[in-house]
């Protein structure tokens, strides 16, 4: 009752903060408001309110035995555009800044996570479940929409091959799982054990070679559906900046952090702070690169400085990550807040048949290649019966991928129908991935640190594929 009279009461403040003046005598005018919701001042006051609110409603969630992460997104929907306004579009680009940030850090500890000398063993299998999760799922999809495509008002106008890569293009935002949620979900549920290791590799993975997957096929739809002729060699270069530039900075900088933890070794939680802010503000600069406009990744460079210094230097690193874990929930109720916000309720209202009829194929796709893959792979155990579902939940990286085929073509009709339907796909995998996940944890008996229970242990619990969690 604390938790909801707080909650009541926060959102007061931030409606007065948000409405007085239109209710100043005389009310200030549009071009005013519109600045003030821009001003560095309301941006700190919205950022502040989206936290603190996030985790009041966490909190409310969790003593209702559900995913804190599913009340940061539906705190978000609240307050965002969609449903009461607090945050008004104008302010959502000021806050860009900070999801960066969130995501410095979501991936930093991603990168933590991963042990190569563990992964050399497993990366045979882990390359096999990625590949037929990548291939059943595209094929589902390319199939099912080809087949209703005379009833899919985006796509019966275009050509067959033209109907195709669009089909290619919504396939490949379908493969996309979301690091940050099951980084989050096993945080939130201590959870140790191969079904959760299992799960951070193949999410973590997967989306480095969904980024590769997705530059290739947009960079093939520009150069066939384009009239500038977006396929040439400036544009792979530029590609390639972005993407090799990305990791081998993100090391050197995984160096300095080392050299730093190793000489230094005090204030952690300041330097990380700082460095997560520089892995952002790297990500914010743009380069002109062959007639190309490209930038840096912030996800690939903290993903290659966290991996770096855990398979480098482990033991020296081990305080930093210690106390990385211990500025994460502020983090994540930052994030998942922010995603929540973005969420286009209207996206929901125009397309949701053929948006649930994506859930559904996916889900299957997901769930056969799962049986297909653990067969293959000779992995098995009670916990293997649930890997699917940890690869249900979907995010911030989807939807950048949604923006990004936008902006590639912003002329054309279908596009903004495509993302409005890949919007209410995510919106879906949003609130639900985060339930199912924890379901999985919770019946493979590695929530709480369970992960040696009966139902979870079993002879090949080898195959999972990254580190033993640390004792926190």
């Amino acid at each position: 009752m604390r938790l909801l009279t707080t909650l009541l009461l926060l959102f007061c403040v931030a409606a007065l903060a948000r409405y007085y003046p239109y209710l100043l005598d005389p009310p200030l005018p549009d071009a005013e408001i519109l600045a003030l919701n821009q001003s560095p001042m309301m941006t700190v006051m919205a950022a502040g309110f989206l936290m603190l609110a996030a985790w009041l409603v966490g909190g409310i969630f969790h003593s209702l035995h559900l995913p804190r992460i599913s009340g940061y997104l539906i705190l978000g929907l609240l307050a965002g555009p969609a449903v009461l306004a607090l945050i008004p579009n104008e302010q959502i680009p000021q806050l860009t800044f900070a999801n960066d940030l969130a995501i410095a850090v979501i991936a930093l500890t991603a990168g933590s996570e991963i042990r190569l000398d563990f992964l050399r063993d497993k990366i045979k299998k882990l390359l096999l479940l990625i590949s037929l999760d990548v291939a059943i799922i595209m094929a589902i999809a390319v199939t099912a929409l080809l087949a209703a495509s005379p009833w899919i008002g985006f796509l019966k106008d275009q050509s067959w091959l033209h109907a195709a890569i669009i089909a290619v293009i919504i396939g490949v935002v379908m493969i996309a799982n979301s690091p940050a949620v099951v980084i989050a979900m096993i945080g939130e549920y201590d959870a140790k054990g191969p079904l959760s290791q299992t799960a951070l590799a193949l999410t973590v993975l997967k989306d480095l070679v969904l980024i590769v997957l997705f530059a290739v096929v947009l960079a093939v739809a520009k150069g066939v559906m384009s009239t500038q002729g977006g396929l040439s060699g400036g544009f792979i270069l530029a590609l390639g900046f972005q993407l090799i530039g990305s990791i081998l900075l993100g090391g050197v900088l995984g160096l300095l952090m080392a050299l730093y933890v190793r000489q230094v070794a005090t204030h952690l939680t300041i330097f990380l702070i700082g460095a997560c802010m520089f892995f952002a503000l790297l990500g914010e600069v743009h380069f002109h690169i062959a007639g190309h406009d490209t930038h840096l990744e912030t996800l690939l460079m903290a993903l290659s400085a966290g991996m770096l210094l855990q398979n480098l230097w482990p033991r020296h690193s081990q305080p930093l990550f210690d106390s990385l874990h211990d500025m994460s929930l502020p983090v994540y109720c930052l994030f998942f807040a922010l995603a929540g916000v973005k969420i286009h309720l209207d996206a929901l209202a125009t397309l949701w048949y053929i948006s649930l009829a994506m859930v559904v194929l996916r889900a299957g796709a997901n769930w056969g290649s799962k049986v297909i893959g653990l067969r293959m792979t000779g992995i098995q155990g009670g916990w293997t019966r649930y890997l699917w579902l940890t690869m249900i939940p979907q995010a911030g990286v989807s939807l950048v991928l949604v923006i990004i085929i936008e902006k590639t073509f912003p002329q054309s009709e279908w596009a903004p129908k495509v993302r409005d339907m890949l919007i209410g796909m995510i919106v879906v995998h949003e609130l639900l991935g985060p339930v199912g996940l924890r379901y999985a944890l919770i019946k493979s008996g590695e929530a709480g640190g369970e992960g040696n229970s009966e139902e979870s242990a079993s002879p090949s619990s080898e195959d999972s594929a990254t580190q033993e969690p640390r004792t926190k």
